[in-house]
């Protein structure tokens, strides 16, 4: 970003509740510099107007030390998405360096330094994996893993996913290893449903799994300032609302927010459509994966006072 150019319309801050920021990538801390001198702004901006602040972090995990998690916290970053494809050999197939070394012996080393260093309780880890085929038969393996490691500690929680394409896919020929949708219950049903899960949690509960990209408050800002809401659609037209310096297309905004639930269709008649109101994803028209462990989940999460509030 260049700072100096952007205009930021503060007057929208007096209808909000607070500001959340959630730093993403490419790899964020990259830009250390940037993310330390707009934090810095935003949290004078709340502060002015007595307003919350709070930021998450999308990151590969390499370069989080345990010096830079203390640096973040002090401006305000507490939540953090990182990614861990599976066991090292696993991860280091998917995820290397450009001289072709692998990464994940320094990011789980970053991690173990994080949990034993820092024992404030507001800083919490999701864990993502995204699975192939080859993965399958070490998921009860690398389970074991993040039991020993890390999931004793309640501030890491574990998010699974699988590798699929989501619209930018160059070469075709890695469908191979695209997992079924029978790999991916069998994975969730077995292994994950062991593990505290915040982001099946969260999905669970009402409107929880409704989409970011198909909230009104919610906005992604790209590196050259402009204004968009989906960010698995980064390079399409109609992913495009303005910029800082300009301002939003309020009637291209209210567009794409729209999105009716037929009175024929069987979302109509969902008794699960208070999670999604068949707003979970912009481009796809299909449930969203966690209502299909609906059932099983549930039953698992009533068993966690992290999950609902006793009377």
């Amino acid at each position: 970003f260049r700072i100096q150019k952007i205009q930021l319309d503060y007057q929208k801050i007096h209808f909000e509740k607070g500001l959340m920021v959630n730093w993403f990538g490419g790899e964020p801390l990259e830009a250390l510099d940037v993310i330390e001198n707009l934090s810095k702004r935003l949290i004078d901006l709340c502060k002015a107007h007595k307003k919350v602040y709070y930021a998450g972090m999308t990151t590969n995990g390499y370069n989080l030390t345990l010096d830079i998690v203390k640096q973040l916290k002090k401006l305000h970053v507490t939540q953090y998405q990182i990614t861990l494809d599976g066991l090292p050999h696993n991860h280091d197939q998917q995820r290397y360096l450009a001289t072709g070394e692998g990464t994940a012996n320094q990011i789980i080393q970053n991690l173990l330094d994080i949990k034993n260093g820092i024992k404030s309780k507001t800083i919490h880890f999701n864990l993502r994996t995204n699975f192939t085929k080859p993965m399958l038969s070490q998921i009860g393996q690398f389970s074991e893993f993040l039991e020993k490691n890390f999931l004793s500690d309640d501030r890491f929680g574990i998010f699974w996913q699988v590798v699929g394409d989501y619209g930018q896919l160059i070469d075709d020929s890695i469908r191979e290893e695209f997992c079924s949708e029978n790999d991916y219950s069998e994975v969730i049903l077995k292994q994950a449903i062991r593990h505290r899960n915040s982001v099946f949690e969260t999905a669970m509960r009402p409107a929880g799994s409704v989409c970011y990209a198909l909230k009104r408050n919610a906005y992604v800002i790209s590196s050259d300032g402009l204004i968009k809401k989906c960010t698995c659609d980064m390079e399409t037209n109609a992913n495009r609302f303005g910029s800082l310096s300009e301002g939003i297309d309020e009637r291209k905004h209210e567009a794409w927010l729209r999105r009716k639930i037929l009175p024929n269709s069987k979302c109509y008649t969902c008794k699960k459509r208070p999670i999604c109101h068949f707003r979970a994803c912009k481009k796809s028209h299909f449930c969203p994966p966690n209502l299909y462990f609906f059932d099983q989940m549930l039953s698992k999460l009533t068993d966690d006072k992290n999950f609902y509030t006793e009377i």
